[in-house]
């Protein structure tokens, strides 16, 4: 008798775990959405919004990185390397968010459709609103819908150096890549300073980790490096929608559970 209560009150337990990761889940998607909604509206001198409010949150300002200081959104704005854009992303592990550079398909796909109106295209650079906002949503469905036939979208953030073969071609087989790859080059980071040669696969304009810090790779050193908001530390990701990988600002646990998921 006591061994069937245990086993009921065990199998309470993981359910109720379940259904709420499922809830912040969920709810990290919305917020996600929403704020990548947000980011076309915004540009240096604007107000931070109210989730990405903490002094040096890293935040979008149109499709480029920027910083939240003293209530407002601050530069040096950073362009993203090319293919990509200032994306907002919704943390696997725990309730939040994250902010980086990816592709458009990326974020759709980790996001779902409620960011198939904020694709990175509809964000002008320099912050301020694009006007071809119904030509963006329309690319936006098309790369949606060339996924479904199997085909993938858009250049990853940190490619790896002479990548292996992608297996038969298919989800697991460069999902299981990209988060070997992830792994590597995270665990290289620590080695990475600013004035040193940029690592193997990255391309002018993109983002690296020297250290626990963001940088760039710029005329090809790592260079500029900033700090990530408290707890936060920059990592090194795998998409999951095609080959590669993207950096940003992230805890230690929600990298490990993408790593590991």
């Amino acid at each position: 008798m006591t061994r069937i209560s245990f086993t009921f009150l065990l199998l309470a337990v993981t359910l109720g775990l379940v259904n709420a990761q499922g809830g912040f889940q969920a709810q990290n998607k919305a917020l996600a959405a929403k704020l990548d909604g947000q980011k076309a509206g915004l540009k240096i001198g604007s107000p931070c919004p109210a989730d990405l409010s903490g002094e040096g949150q890293t935040l979008c300002a149109g499709n480029q990185l920027a910083r939240c200081n003293g209530g407002v959104v601050t530069g040096p704005l950073q362009s993203c390397a090319a293919t990509l854009n200032c994306q907002v992303l919704p943390l696997v592990n725990k309730p939040g968010i994250s902010v980086t550079c990816d592709t458009d398909a990326d974020k759709v796909a980790r996001i779902g459709a409620g960011a198939g109106a904020a694709t990175g295209a509809g964000a002008a650079n320099d912050g301020a609103a694009a006007g071809n906002g119904q030509a963006d949503k329309k690319q936006g469905k098309k790369q949606q819908g060339k996924k479904q036939q199997g085909k993938k979208q858009g250049g990853a953030a940190a490619p790896p150096t002479a990548p292996p073969a992608a297996g038969n071609g298919n989800v697991a087989d460069f999902r299981t890549l990209n988060k070997q790859d992830a792994a590597r080059l995270d665990a290289a980071k620590a080695g990475t300073q600013v004035g040193d040669a940029c690592p193997a696969g990255f391309a002018e304009g993109s983002v690296v980790c020297a250290g626990d810090k963001l940088a760039f790779c710029l005329g090809g050193k790592v260079a500029q490096a900033q700090s990530c908001a408290a707890s936060l530390k920059c990592q090194v990701l795998p998409l999951v929608n095609k080959r590669g990988t993207s950096v940003t600002c992230d805890t230690d646990a929600d990298k490990e559970a993408r790593i590991r998921e």
